[in-house]
């Protein structure tokens, strides 16, 4: 089973390997990175704080573009070239073919994930000085987000069109930066309907907050090792969930 799910990730993999869009998303992320501290020398305040932040904006921005556009078309060109039909007719089953499309866009946006965050690395600590393991930590959990929303993305990817996919993406990715204030809004909020569905999306999302440690590496706030721990937890248990929930959906789709 594992050999199937690496053969189907390996096709995404190689497909993509020249892709201009990718390439393209690479390019752009990389010269916004470096064009970040000539922007800074520009800005009120704290430099070296807004260089670190607006890095931290740019791969996080970059990275969302490129999951959504890999799980809007990791499927769905499948349907529409009936290849599916050929892959799944032979001996892989729904549930590898679906984890090994996860498992190979989680790979293409890593490659871009990492290497614009190599730069940014390099940048800060040659320019700022002021790269320390924080930095590693908060680029880590950056990565964790990217593995959910990879998973959320293969989600929308197996019952949605293209566009729906990527403005649930984007929706989806929102809601779970500003949890804390929809939980506010429903423990506030007079309608016991609208009460209702805010708590039903606020226990339905993963809270993307608690992956976020970009504010402790830029002003230098040590992170308890409970929290890293729960942090981790919290992204494998979401990752599987969402994963589990696709693999239900695809296994009762109709192909034809």
């Amino acid at each position: 089973m594992f050999n199937r799910i690496l053969a189907v990730a390996n096709t995404v993999v190689i497909s993509n390997y020249r892709n201009r869009a990718i390439f393209s998303l690479f390019i752009i992320g990389a010269g916004l990175l470096l064009f970040i501290p000539v922007i800074g020398e520009m800005a009120i305040g704290s430099q070296d704080k807004f260089i670190q932040d607006a890095g931290f904006f740019v791969i996080n921005i970059m990275s969302l573009v490129g999951i959504m556009y890999m799980g809007a078309n990791t499927i769905s060109q499948e349907f529409k070239g009936k290849v599916v039909y050929n892959v799944l007719s032979r001996v892989i089953s729904r549930t590898e073919f679906l984890v090994g499309k996860w498992l190979g866009n989680l790979v293409v946006v890593s490659l871009v994930f990492w290497a614009m965050s190599l730069i940014y690395i390099l940048e800060i600590a040659i320019l700022l000085k002021v790269f320390s393991e924080l930095h590693i930590i908060a680029i880590w959990f950056m990565y964790n987000e990217i593995i959910i929303l990879t998973s959320i993305s293969i989600l929308f990817a197996t019952f949605t069109n293209p566009i729906l996919h990527s403005f649930f993406l984007v929706a989806i990715s929102i809601c779970c930066h500003f949890l804390s204030d929809i939980w506010v809004f429903a423990m506030n909020i007079k309608s016991d309907f609208l009460s209702i569905l805010l708590k039903i999306i606020y226990y339905s999302l993963p809270n993307l907050e608690n992956l976020n440690f970009r504010a402790h590496a830029i002003y230098g706030v040590k992170i308890p090792i409970q929290s890293i721990t729960l942090s981790q937890i919290i992204c494998a248990m979401w990752t599987l969930g969402f994963l589990t929930l696709a693999t239900y959906i695809f296994e009762r789709r109709k192909l034809l």
